[in-house]
């Protein structure tokens, strides 16, 4: 006589050899989809950071010369009479930058340079130049975001610094 099925045996083996496949596909699934969120979270602050650097970076070197300068904010004069003044600025936890007194993102409703993913925790600005010239410029920033999940949160700041000098024109 022939038997054609399974065994209980056999049988508890299989569900149990599949159960532990399952769950360990399951527990690399939730451990990919966490590392992605953290990855997501630097990358935001990192390129948040490096823009705003720049972009401070390229408008104090483009500038004619500097009006005033104030530890969370700068303003900027420009040849170009529709980006004159320029002023970055820091307020509610972002960047903004405003140019002129008409067009997109004039000085009195300017644009943010930051993401609403990232808080910017500080923008200071210090006048190097003493009356001297080149006017020089030290700017410091820092940036973080948190992401709370349901079991982990995911927390990264990157402070970015540098200075720059206005390029006679």
């Amino acid at each position: 006589m022939r038997n054609n099925g399974f065994s209980l045996v056999e049988l508890i083996l299989y569900v149990a050899l599949l159960s532990i496949i399952v769950s360990s596909l399951v527990i690399f699934g939730v451990n990919v989809v966490l590392i992605r969120s953290k990855i997501r979270v630097e990358q935001e602050v990192i390129s948040n950071a490096r823009l705003v650097s720049k972009r401070i970076n390229y408008e104090i070197r483009n500038a004619s010369g500097i009006n005033s300068v104030g530890p969370q904010s700068i303003s900027l004069a420009n040849i170009n009479l529709a980006k004159n003044p320029t002023m970055i600025a820091f307020s509610n936890g972002r960047v903004m930058i405003g140019w002129g007194s008409s067009g997109n993102c004039p000085t009195s409703a300017p644009c943010f340079l930051t993401s609403s993913d990232v808080t910017v925790q500080s923008l200071l600005f210090e006048n190097m130049s003493n009356g001297t010239s080149p006017q020089s410029i030290k700017y410091e920033v820092a940036v973080k975001s948190e992401l709370a999940g349901t079991s982990k949160s995911f927390y990264y700041k990157q402070y970015a610094t540098g200075s720059a000098e206005v390029r006679s024109k």
